[in-house]
Parts: structure tokens; sequence; C-alpha cells
């Protein structure tokens, strides 16, 4: 290594040998210079290079391309090369942007993974110790038999207005409510001594499944991309086996040691903390569900939310 007195820069002899022979390959000098970090394209959520001749801004971001799939992003792609007005990157760098962006699982997920597996233990708890509350309660089969099936059917009327409600509403009181009217069917079944008590209580413990499992579906595709899709929502089935496998077995021990009210009333105290760490960990997504686009035509059509934005931040009212 030659360095210059001020060490401003540095070069560096390079001798190679030729593969089989016994002679050296003619020297070559090469000039250490600061490599620059990533290009922009690579670095989620900046822009994908996609820049215009005439100014510095950028169109469109790597947030608004996530949510197409490659054919359209391929699609796209294809516009903007061919466009006079715009600098485009090669296709391998444009879908390494788009990669970035899209893969990785978003993490307000987290929470309600935890919600759907103590829901889903909450229902498991019921295949061992209802039977036996039931026959406590000198119930009949027919008897237990209605109770059983006034879950599902309470599931069954629920979901519609829960899916409306959610589009209406939002996500997010559906998934503080949702487990809190869980919550209170768990008790309610904790504290009933007949049969009608016990046909309220699964009621209330049917509509708040189904408002949990439909509202945390709605959460799930807003914060999911064609890219990450099938990674975001795998959990909800593997909650469920987790929920089912789970919930007989830990049903099933306390109330052989402990009585029959407290696997219901354990349950109902997990339900409850699953709805307050809902509201307070989870934000409302149904804006995004609103405002991304759905194809290239979405995309190419709305403007740049996030640089209007910044526009109107940096302008004051007397700009």
């Amino acid at each position: 290594l030659i360095s210059s007195s001020r060490r401003v820069a540095t070069t560096r002899i390079v001798v190679s040998r030729a593969p089989g022979r016994g002679m050296h390959r003619p020297c070559r000098l090469a000039r250490r210079r600061a490599r620059p970090a990533l290009p922009a394209w690579r670095l989620p959520p900046a822009a994908c290079a996609v820049r215009r001749r005439s100014d510095t801004s950028t169109l469109p971001t790597s947030s608004q391309l996530r949510y197409l799939d490659e054919a359209e992003l391929k699609s796209l792609h294809a516009r903007l090369e061919n466009s006079p007005d715009l600098v485009t990157p090669p296709w391998r760098e444009f879908k390494a942007s788009w990669e970035a962006a899209a893969t990785p699982v978003d993490r307000r997920g987290r929470p309600i993974y935890g919600t759907l597996t103590l829901s889903f233990v909450a229902q498991g708890i019921q295949f061992p110790v209802l039977p036996q509350l039931a026959r406590s309660l000198e119930l009949g089969t027919a008897d237990l038999g209605l109770i059983a099936a006034t879950t599902a059917l309470a599931r069954l009327v629920s979901n519609a207005p829960a899916a409306a409600g959610a589009e209406r509403f939002g996500r997010r009181p559906l998934l503080i409510a949702g487990p809190a009217t869980a919550a209170v069917g768990m008790g309610l079944l904790a504290c009933s001594d007949c049969f009608w008590h016990m046909v309220v209580a699964n009621t209330c413990l049917g509509a708040g499944l189904a408002t949990t499992t439909t509202a945390a579906q709605l959460y799930l595709a807003d914060i999911s991309t064609p890219r990450n899709r099938a990674a975001t929502t795998a959990p909800l089935l593997q909650s469920a086996l987790i929920g089912f496998a789970v919930g007989p077995a830990v049903g099933g021990v306390l109330a052989q040691h402990l009585g029959f009210s407290l696997p219901f009333a354990a349950c109902a105290t997990g339900l409850l903390g699953s709805s307050l760490a809902s509201a307070l960990l989870l934000p409302e997504t149904l804006h995004e569900a609103a405002s991304r686009p759905r194809d290239v035509r979405d995309l190419e059509a709305a403007p740049r939310s996030e640089q209007q934005q910044g526009q109107g931040q940096g302008q004051g009212p007397g700009a």
C-alpha cells in the first residue's frame, strides 16, 4: 500500500496469478474510494429509485408497492421503464426493494395471535368441564346438546353483523369488545346454576368468539401484503390447534382438583387481559385498508399520500 503524505487517498496494487501458468498477470492499479451505502431503492420505506429527470421527487414509494403482487409489479416496472421522463432501476433492484418492503410480517399481529389462542382455549375448556357441570345441575343429555348448540348458533348469527361493524366502526373496537363479551360468557358459566343461565352464558361466549375471530381476520388482512399473506394468516390455524390441545387438558385438570367453576373463571380473566392488551397495543387499521392501492391502476391514479403529507407539513399557513 502506497499512501500520500496527507492520506487523502490510497492506491492499491493488485497482482493476480493466472490460473495454470507460472507467470503473473499485468499489474493493475485500483484506487480505493469510499463506497456509498445501499442504493435508495434498497432501503424500505425509501422510494424505489424511480426519479423524474426534472426534479428529485420519487414515485412511487415502497410502502405503496408492497401491496402489489409480482405480476402487477413487473407490469408497472415495464411502464415506468418506457417513460421518457423517469429514470428506473433494473428489474432486479426494483424487485429487491419490493421484497424488502413486502416480505417482513407486521409485528402488530402478535397480540392478535395471543387473543385468538386464548379464545380457542376458552372453547376447548368446555369439552371436558361442560358435561360434568350439566350433570351436577341434574340436566339431561338433550339439555346438554341444546347448550352446546347455542354456542355454534350464536357464532353463526354474529358473523355477518361483526363483519359489518368492523367495516363501519373499525377493527380495534371489535377486538376489544369480542374478548370482553366472551369473558362475560365464561364468568356466567362459572356462576350458572340452571339451564337458562348456561344458555345465556354460551350465547355470550359464541357472540364474543365470532366477533373476535372476524375482527382478527380483517385486521390481519389489513396489515398483510400479497408477499407475506400466508405467513401472516398461518398462525390463525396454529392458534386454533394450540387452543383445542391445551384447553381440554387444562380444563380437565382444574375441574378435577379445584371444582367446575374455576376453569371458567380463569379463562374469563385471561380473556379480559387480552381485551386490555388489544386496547393498549393495537392501532386502528381501517384507514390502511381504504387508502392502500389495490392494483396498478390505483397506484398510478392516486397521488402519493406520504409526499402530500410531507409537503403539507413543510408549508405553513403563510407559505
